[in-house]
């Protein structure tokens, strides 16, 4: 009989306990939709237009020098590369030049189209000046910067690719 009892009493507080865990997920669930007021959707959204406003990196597969010419301070390279990809934007491509030491030697003066194509580095600003039969140590990276209706640009950076020439 003391068993029935003691039985009886541990299924009592179970339920009880049951009811009281119920009850703090209820409650807890109405608290947690309170937060979502107009504010707190629009700072939402606004975040997730800046994700998907960003550019991808763009990735340089291969760089080629098509021409040199010390007389006048010009060197032409092919980019092989995958644009970046950002929704609702225009990008533009921009092109760094830097020696084996990691100093810059020149950036592009114009725009670089979506797709792997020629750039000219075209400049008298060549430090040291440029040598087409020294062989020389290169990186190249491009930039892409992609600007939205509203007029804010984000960049996206890609790794550098190495090269040498002649």
């Amino acid at each position: 009989m003391k068993f029935n009892k003691g039985q009886g009493a541990l299924e009592y507080l179970l339920l009880i306990g049951g009811a009281v865990l119920i009850a703090v997920i209820v409650i807890a669930l109405l608290v947690g939709m309170g937060g979502q007021n107009k504010s707190n959707v629009e700072t939402q959204a606004r975040k997730a237009t800046d994700v998907l406003s960003t550019p991808t990196p763009p990735t340089l597969t291969s760089v080629a020098v098509v021409s040199c010419s010390a007389d006048d301070k010009k060197l032409e390279l092919r980019l092989i590369y995958t644009g970046a990809v950002a929704d609702s934007t225009n990008v533009t491509y921009a092109a760094n030049l830097y020696e084996a030491n990691g100093v810059t030697v020149l950036t592009s003066d114009v725009d670089i189209p979506a797709s792997g194509d020629e750039i000219v580095f075209n400049s008298e600003r060549w430090t040291p000046a440029l040598d087409c039969a020294t062989s020389h140590a290169y990186s190249v990276e491009l930039v892409a910067t992609a600007t939205s209706a509203a007029g804010q640009s984000k960049s996206a950076t890609s790794m550098k690719y190495n090269f040498v020439y002649p």
